[in-house]
């Protein structure tokens, strides 16, 4: 009887169907999204809602995007990143496995809204093609913005829709999110980040001198 219950079981689940994932969609380079519709995922599908703003990777300056991820290289978070020579990275990411939960619109404030949090980090920059190693020679302190708190040494592989692979290193500013990147791989939108390494501590009070 347990026999002939079991195998009954069995059957109904092979021949119930099998339902995908339905996620939001919407990508535009744009800070909100714009024309949405669905997204029926595949394998290992999870929903994702982000926004990123960067002047790094100068093709994808700017976007909102919604649709179905990969659970490996989503990582829901609030990313901010501020290096030399005006340099940044700003995101957030978030990452969720039921029905459309990712209609909910995310935000970043404009850069130039971003006011000083009185701390400072060392800074360095370099970007190059995948074939050779970028320099990051210390270009002195630069300013922390809003909840940045950490200072970073950062290094990955950059790529842009599928090309445009770099290799990037740093210093600077950081949320403790991207701190968290740490021998992981993740993707805003079109731009994924891999072997990303991340070496972060407090950063300090900047010194005002008064006149």
């Amino acid at each position: 009887m347990q026999k002939a219950l079991l195998s009954t079981c069995l059957l109904l689940a092979l021949l119930s169907p099998v339902t995908s994932l339905v996620c939001s969609y919407c990508h535009n380079k744009t800070t909100s999204c714009k024309g949405e519709s669905d997204e029926k995922c595949g394998a290992n599908p999870i929903c994702v809602s982000g926004v990123l703003d960067n002047n790094i990777v100068s093709q994808y300056e700017m976007t909102s995007y919604r649709g179905c991820g990969d659970s490996k290289h989503c990582h829901s978070g609030d990313y901010s990143l501020t290096s030399a020579n005006g340099n940044y990275l700003q995101a957030k990411v978030f990452c969720c496995g039921t029905e459309k939960c990712n209609k909910e619109p995310l935000y970043v404030p404009p850069r130039e809204d971003l006011s000083p949090n009185g701390l400072e980090c060392p800074a360095c920059f370099g970007i190059t093609n995948v074939t050779s190693n970028p320099k990051c020679k210390n270009q002195g302190t630069v300013s922390c913005l809003g909840n940045e708190t950490k200072c970073i040494d950062y290094s990955s592989r950059v790529s842009y829709f599928m090309m445009l692979y770099k290799k990037l290193k740093l210093k600077g500013c950081a949320t403790e999110d991207v701190c968290a990147l740490n021998g992981k791989n993740t993707k805003f939108g079109n731009l994924k980040l891999e072997n990303i390494v991340t070496k972060c501590s407090d950063a300090s009070e900047q010194i005002v001198l008064e006149g």
